[in-house]
């Protein structure tokens, strides 16, 4: 914001008063005098000035009202440059806006003049601990895949065009512990579009969190080993606040950690009695007791898909509150 910071100080020289260009999220990006605080509680002494640049919102400040009339020839100019600046993003700085759906309709079809002229498979790969350097990885690894970014220093996702194999991520977390890096690895979803990025990212990050829980021993997953547990991610937040409720009514203190494993077990079995059988090499008669004894406790029968996707969600709830 180099670029901006010297706008700004230009104009204070020229108007004899100081300017504050806020984010969004009201952090002070650009100043001419340190105040790093939004003035909420001062808005009668206060100008301000609020634009759009592409979906980001940007708030233009100067400490007093008489002021006002200088601000609009500053917003304007901040624009102008804000504007300028988007128009030289990276390919790279595309891809994660894209990622976070903060592209306008323009910005996509740019994007996708870059990228997407094919199908792409999506990876998802994050450190077990926190790790230092994990976005040098990127380099080491990807140097040759045309969409790999790093978000929050802490994930790294991968498109390409090859067909989505265990093998191959795999063989990524292999080639990672080379470099002493313990690493997960989620895929499963297919994008045809840059604006498809992040409903693919969103749905993978899901499927991480999901698997964290039922799958805690695996390193590599895929959306279609979650079976019916998955379905907990298209939950509406009205939905979750729903069940959160009724977690806290219920008296979730007698489940015990066997319920939990049996649930986990014949959610991924997708509610299948015979199939959870064979897996706990136990009968049928002994699976559906097991369900008759966890309905008792909690009032959910997961033999009903409505309640078998609320009790994957309650469990996952325990597991945190246990961490």
């Amino acid at each position: 914001m180099n670029e901006i910071q010297d706008l700004l100080i230009k104009y204070s020289k020229q108007f004899e008063c100081d300017f504050f260009l806020y984010d969004e999220s009201f952090n002070c990006i650009a100043y001419t005098r340190e105040r790093m605080q939004f003035r909420n509680d001062n808005q009668d002494k206060e100008a301000v000035v609020s634009f759009q640049v592409g979906k980001h919102d940007f708030h233009i400040v100067t400490d007093e009202k008489e002021n006002r009339d200088y601000l609009m020839v500053v917003a304007i100019a901040c624009k102008n440059k804000l504007e300028k600046k988007r128009e030289e993003l990276s390919i790279e700085e595309l891809i994660v806006e894209a990622i976070q759906d903060t592209l306008t309709d323009d910005e996509f079809k740019r994007c996708d003049q870059y990228l997407f002229e094919d199908i792409y498979q999506l990876y998802i790969i994050k450190p077990k601990h926190n790790q230092e350097r994990f976005d040098d990885m990127k380099e080491i690894f990807f140097i040759d895949d045309e969409l790999v970014v790093t978000m929050d220093d802490k994930t790294i996702v991968l498109a390409n065009q090859m067909q989505p194999s265990e093998i191959y991520a795999n063989n990524l977390i292999n080639d990672f512990k080379k470099y002493n890096f313990d690493c997960s690895i989620v895929f499963g979803e297919t994008i045809l579009s840059a604006k498809e990025l992040h409903q693919g990212v969103k749905e993978l990050m899901n499927v991480f969190s999901l698997g964290q829980v039922f799958y805690e021993e695996k390193n590599v997953l895929s959306s279609n080993d979650l079976g019916v547990s998955y379905l907990v991610s298209k939950l509406s937040q009205n939905d979750i606040r729903k069940i959160s409720d009724m977690w806290t009514k219920n008296n979730y203190q007698l489940i015990i950690d066997s319920d939990i494993e049996f649930v986990t077990t014949f959610l991924r079995c997708n509610l299948s009695v015979s199939v959870t059988a064979n897996e706990l090499m136990i009968t049928d008669r002994e699976v559906e007791n097991s369900i008759k004894v966890i309905q008792e406790k909690i009032g959910l029968n997961v033999l009903n898909f409505e309640d078998a996707m609320k009790m994957a969600l309650l469990i996952m709830m325990k597991k945190r509150i246990q961490e």
